[in-house]
């Protein structure tokens, strides 16, 4: 007798945790914190490689997963939805590079949650007008972000921001 067998592939790509909200926050990396894969705080995405189906096909689960992120981030102002300043956990499983999402940098970030994904560009300072790098963000609440970059690729935060409180 034959079986098929369907073919499951999880690509742990380095993604946020889910929220329930989209959010938009200024933000400092405090701490990132490794996790192996398959202890008590990463899950293993495939703690069984072969699962054999009630209808005789079997399931094989491969994954590039090679861990999880915990990063805490000190929120120093949030700029759309709803969380308080102050420390903040974000969860992620880390793809097969092993790359962690947030930099290893003390650099005020401007960071995108939604749906699970994480975007994120260093804010710099430019004679007094906070900027980000448009190319990080496809649209932030309903606005397309690369609408708004001026020809060096960068945004201004006001500008941003100004853009978002507009009425639909």
């Amino acid at each position: 007798m034959f079986k098929a067998h369907i073919l499951t592939i999880i690509l742990a790509a380095a993604s946020g945790l889910a929220y329930s909200q989209e959010l938009l926050l200024a933000a400092r990396v405090d701490k990132i914190s490794l996790l192996p894969r398959g202890s008590r705080e990463c899950a293993d995405p495939c703690p069984q490689t072969q699962t054999e189906l009630p209808n005789g096909n079997v399931s094989i689960c491969i994954s590039t997963s090679c861990g999880c992120q915990v990063t805490t981030l000190i929120v120093d102002k949030v700029l759309l939805g709803e969380t308080s300043t102050g420390p903040m956990q974000v969860k992620a499983n880390l793809g097969e590079y092993c790359k962690p999402t947030y930099p290893i940098s003390s650099q005020t970030l401007l960071i995108h949650l939604k749906d699970g994904a994480t975007h994120l560009s260093v804010l710099d300072n430019v004679q007094g007008t906070a900027r980000f790098d448009a190319k990080a963000f496809e649209t932030i609440g309903k606005l397309s972000v690369a609408s708004l970059k001026q020809t060096d690729g960068k945004v201004a935060l006001d500008t941003l921001l100004g853009q978002l409180a507009k009425p639909d």
